[in-house]
């Protein structure tokens, strides 16, 4: 596969007489010193400074939600029931062990739905000796932990830069290619997130496979043929992301590598070979997802991986090459109802401008349908949990160079396809990545700040005085499950009060329906029943439902599901505890703007109805 731009083998002054074409006078002058900008050897240096600049306000995020699970499993008494000191294990959340998560719902981690199966473990030993590294040497500093995530994302940089120049066509659309790759705002929110650091650690280990197997195949590099497989395996021990290298891998065997397609395809075998073992190995360790309504493991259940995908995939490529981001999806039906029937008529439009812009470029060139196939694959691995900008990581070292690709060909007037349509997309592409783009990293670097200001805002307004720790708080109706769940652990690590157990009984989506049955008891019917939204199916799928009757055993009460519907969802329940509802051992709460105020327990016989949260307000007020 040659590197030379091949419209530079064109009769001299055709590509300017096409250029001219749609560039001219001074709009020209400016194209040509960007082509030599990005093909100078200091281009891949000034991109990364520029990406760590704009992704630098994040160093000022601190910890937000699940890296205070992780603070407390890096400590030798992490003081949670259900916890446990496992420094190299930090993504094991749910590990399928009926008696720790019993544990866990009883301290108030986990809602009293929970499957006592569901699991949710993920083997990251590499990441996790990062994390458990920043907890020895800065314990008190999360700037300094932010800082290092900024140099994994640099080291990343430096792999993917590498990558676009043994691939693209020409040094400076390489060049393009990791400038754009680079300043995406995705980038911001993978590098924000202390928890998310994974991705930048599995991807920057696992990615020079790709180098290596293309050296071995280009360059007949014998050894390389053996470290490929063996660099992918190391990766995998960063996270599930180096599993993204695979997609690239295959679609080089399709478009790139030479031979008959059965030969190209058994090239692949030690690599296939080393994701079989550790898939092996994964799950004998008992590592994967199950029980859960948001992840779905492909190899356990691939029925629910395809149906989660046909509605995930468009999302991710509307994420990933236009607006909005993918990280609305699941809030969508939470505040603007018709926002998903939105999103799918913007994919529509937006994967055909693309195909119609691309399918010209993919007949003619094989690197095209190299970065296609790859990008495509990958983002088909991503569907196995909810849509977030974060996931886009790895499937937009593809995306990317596919911008790359039609922005040079519009701007040097050498796309087959010359129309208002290809215009149009190409304009779109750089006002969404290099515009947009530049503007929103800085703001996304910082975006994980609002999801702690909720939440510290929202656990402010519960009991901290000491006398709550023999107490046992009831939240009647947190927004979401987050605005209950985390409570424990950020006052765990501050060393703060915290409740002797945490309740929540439902929550805030819909109204609730509360009717005082007896002196310990009460009825809770919540509008659309439970289990109605996304974040309460985190740890509870509806291939797995309740029963009509099933009880839910607490230290202090005892849940029952008293209606079910028909996909095995509670639509009622009773709530009994072991004293009396004005006991003090008791505490009640409400949701009520951005908070919780005193709940008013309702008389016997009495019914109380509390309306749905306001989620614009929630989430934006």
């Amino acid at each position: 596969m040659s590197t030379v731009d091949p419209f530079e083998a064109l009769p001299a002054g055709s590509v300017g007489r096409d250029t001219k074409s749609v560039l001219s006078g001074r709009t020209r002058s400016k194209w040509d010193t960007i082509r030599g900008l990005l093909a100078r050897p200091s281009a891949p240096w000034l991109i990364v400074a520029l990406a760590i600049l704009l992704s630098s306000p994040s160093l000022f995020t601190g910890l937000v939600a699940d890296d205070y699970i992780h603070e407390l499993m890096m400590r030798e008494h992490p003081g949670i029931a259900g916890y446990a000191f496992r420094p190299f294990d930090l993504f094991a959340f749910a590990n399928g062990d009926p008696a720790r998560t019993r544990l866990l719902i009883d301290e108030g981690v986990f809602p009293w739905w929970t499957d006592p199966e569901v699991l949710l473990a993920f083997l990251r030993p590499i990441t996790s000796a990062t994390h458990y590294l920043d907890h020895l040497l800065w314990p008190d500093a999360p700037l300094m932990m932010h800082a290092q995530s900024l140099v994994w994302f640099a080291l990343l940089l430096g792999v993917v830069g590498a990558i676009y120049r043994r691939f693209a066509r020409a040094p400076w659309i390489a060049g393009l290619a990791l400038f754009l790759y680079a300043i995406d705002d995705a980038r911001a929110t993978t590098v924000a997130w202390l928890a998310n650091r994974n991705a930048l650690v599995a991807l920057t280990i696992a990615l020079p496979a790709l180098l290596a197997y293309d050296k071995w195949r280009r360059d007949d590099a014998r050894a390389a043929a053996w470290l490929a497989p063996l660099i992918l395996g190391i990766g995998l021990l960063g996270g599930e992301s180096a599993l993204l290298v695979v997609p690239y891998l295959f679609a080089y065997a399709l478009f790139l590598d030479d031979g008959p397609l059965l030969s190209r395809l058994l090239r692949l075998a030690p690599c296939v070979g080393v994701v079989l073992l550790w898939r092996l190995v994964y799950a004998r360790l008992g590592y994967g997802s199950a029980g859960s309504g948001i992840y779905f493991d492909p190899g356990r259940d691939p029925i629910g991986f395809l149906g989660a995908a046909s509605a995930r995939l468009p999302v991710l490529m509307v994420g990933q090459f236009a607006l909005p981001p993918a990280d609305l999806w699941d809030l969508y039906p939470l505040i603007f109802p018709a926002g998903r029937w939105g999103i799918m008529l913007v994919a529509a439009v937006v994967v055909g401008g693309l195909v119609a812009v691309l399918l010209p470029l993919w007949r003619r060139d094989p690197t095209v349908r190299f970065w296609a196939t790859g990008c495509f694959l990958a983002a088909l691995l991503m569907c196995t949990t909810f849509p977030h900008d974060r996931l886009l990581t790895g499937l937009g070292i593809g995306g990317m160079a596919l911008v790359a690709e039609i922005l040079a060909s519009v701007a040097d007037g050498t796309h087959p396809q010359k129309g208002r349509l290809t215009t149009v997309v190409a304009g779109g592409l750089v006002f969404v990545h290099v515009v947009l783009a530049s503007l929103l990293s800085p703001y996304r670097a910082r975006a994980m700040n609002d999801v702690n200001r909720m939440l510290g805002r929202a656990n402010a307004t519960v009991p901290s005085d000491a006398s709550v720790t023999s107490k046992s708080v009831v939240l009647v109706n947190p927004p979401l499950d987050p605005f209950a769940g985390y409570f424990l652990m950020y006052r765990a690590v501050a060393g703060e009060p915290r409740p002797k157990h945490l309740r929540w009984l439902a929550t805030g989506v819909t109204d609730l329906r509360i009717e005082r049955v007896d002196e310990r008891t009460l009825r809770i019917r919540p509008g659309a029943g439970f289990l109605s939204s996304t974040s309460q199916m985190m740890l509870r799928s509806l291939n797995r439902p309740m029963r009509l009757g099933e009880r839910i055993t607490m230290s202090d009460a005892v849940i029952e599901v008293s209606d079910l519907s028909p996909d095995g969802r509670p639509l009622e329940i009773l709530v009994r505890f072991v004293t009396a509802l004005e006991d003090p051992s008791l505490q009640w709460f409400q949701w009520e703007g951005h908070g919780y105020v005193p709940f008013r327990l309702p008389q016997v016989g009495e019914t109380v109805i509390l309306p749905a949260a306001d989620m614009r307000e929630v989430l934006f007020g």
